[in-house]
């Protein structure tokens, strides 16, 4: 039950993208990024859903546990993501955003 609870309030976090992403744009082109984003959540959970399931399926031929190899997959791309968001550039000065 602790899991579960853990899980929904970390997951909660998801709607601060939102909110970034719109201070994060111009006011001109926040429709498209918030387009972009959406699209971009629906795509990446299909990616990490094939993408898992072809490595659970060819772990046993590489003499690898296929829970283990999805989920080190799924920890890895993961980590990626945390690290292409600390890598975004910061708006510029002069940049006309929603505060």
């Amino acid at each position: 039950v602790g899991c579960s609870v853990l899980v929904g309030f970390l997951s909660g976090f998801v709607v601060l993208q939102y909110a970034d992403v719109r201070a994060s744009y111009p006011v001109a082109q926040i429709g498209r990024a918030m387009a972009l984003l959406n699209m971009a959540m629906f795509l990446g959970v299909a990616l990490v859903q094939w993408l898992s399931g072809a490595v659970a399926s060819a772990a046993p031929a590489w003499h690898a546990d296929p829970h283990s190899a999805a989920l080190a997959l799924i920890a890895g791309m993961l980590a990626a993501g945390v690290l292409a968001f600390a890598l975004l550039p910061a708006p510029s000065a002069g940049q006309d955003v929603v505060r």
